[in-house]
C-alpha cells in the first residue's frame, strides 16, 4: 500500500489518465478492500464503493484518473496470484497432473513453506512438470500450459480492470509478465 501511496502522488506531477491496482486478497479480500479504500479516499476519490465488484471496480471522478481495482484471486474470495493460476490449469488435467502435484506437495515429510504458500507450491510444482520446466506463469500460458478464455480469466480481462492499456494480442500474457 505505500507504492500506492507513492504512485498516487506522482500521478498529481503526471497527469496520469488511469491506473490500474492488482493487489493479492491474501486472507480477507473486504480487509484488503477497506486497505485500499482508505488510501485512495486519502488521495482525494470520495466516490469509492463500499465493497468491489465481483467483475473489478472501476473508480471515476473529475479530476483524477480512472483508477481500475482487482483483487487477486477474484474479487470474492481470500488468496493470491497462484489461486487465479489455479482456475487457468486445463480442465482436462483436473484429475491427472495438478492432483498429483497436490498430493506431492500435500506428502512432503518436511515442508520449508509456510502453510499459507501451499498454493505456491501446488501451482509452481504443476508447472515444474510442463515441457518447459522453470518459466514464468506468463510464459505458461502463451506455450497453452494454462488456458487464459476460461471465465475467470476473461472477466479479468474483459471487465472493468480496462485501466490496464493493451499492448498485447494477448492481454493475459502481458499482464502476467510484468513481474517477471
Amino acid at each position: 500500500m505505500k507504492k500506492l501511496n507513492i504512485e498516487l502522488k506522482i500521478q498529481d506531477e503526471e497527469r496520469i489518465e488511469r491506473i490500474g491496482i492488482m493487489v493479492d486478497a491474501d486472507t480477507d479480500v473486504h480487509t484488503r478492500w477497506r486497505e485500499l479504500h482508505r488510501v485512495l479516499n486519502r488521495s482525494g476519490y470520495v466516490n469509492i464503493p463500499q465493497s468491489p465488484a465481483a467483475s473489478g471496480t472501476l473508480i471515476t471522478q473529475d479530476d483524477l484518473p480512472a483508477i481500475g481495482v482487482w483483487i487477486m484471486p477474484n474479487n470474492i474470495i481470500p488468496g493470491e496470484l497462484e489461486h487465479f493460476i489455479e482456475f487457468l490449469v486445463p480442465q482436462r488435467l483436473t484429475n491427472t497432473l495438478r492432483q498429483y502435484a497436490r498430493k506431492v506437495v500435500d506428502e512432503v515429510p518436511v515442508r520449508h513453506f509456510n502453510e499459507q504458500d501451499t498454493m505456491k507450491a501446488y501451482i509452481h510444482s504443476w508447472l515444474a512438470w510442463q515441457k518447459s520446466p522453470g518459466r514464468p506463469m506468463g510464459w505458461a500460458i502463451s506455450m497453452r500450459y494454462l488456458d487464459a478464455n476460461v471465465p475467470e480469466a476473461r472477466l479479468l480481462i474483459d471487465g472493468s480492470i480496462g485501466c490496464f492499456p493493451r499492448r498485447s494480442k494477448e492481454p493475459m500474457v502481458e499482464f502476467l509478465m510484468r513481474d517477471t
